[in-house]
């Protein structure tokens, strides 16, 4: 695996790590993954990431293989937080505060 490959996964893998609502540690990352903190501290880092343990980091994460290597893939994963907020907001509205907020969102789109 090349260093820039590295370096973008673990990247990817914080900003993920980040994005859950909510906002997840290295230290439950690693916890569901079933690996130390160290591990994924390292792999953050850029050091490096095994098969079997990126595999874990996917399913935990809910993201895919190409979403860790897409380096625009920054984007949507801000993208997919703010969505997951807004989901989060509008789960605890009644329904005429609901109707609003579709009628306010209208307008904005």
């Amino acid at each position: 695996m090349s260093e820039d490959l590295k370096k973008t996964i673990g990247n990817r893998v914080k900003a993920f790590r980040k994005a859950k609502r909510p906002k997840m540690s290295q230290e439950r990352l690693a916890e569901l993954c079933g690996v130390g903190t160290r591990t994924i501290s390292n792999i953050e880092c850029g050091s490096g990431v095994s098969l079997e343990v990126l595999e874990k980091i996917v399913a935990v994460l809910g993201c895919s293989y190409g979403d860790l290597m897409d380096t625009d893939a920054h984007l949507r994963t801000e993208q997919s937080a703010l969505k997951n907020e807004a989901m989060t907001l509008l789960s605890t509205m009644s329904k005429p505060e609901l109707e609003r907020a579709v009628r306010i969102l209208a307008v904005l789109g």
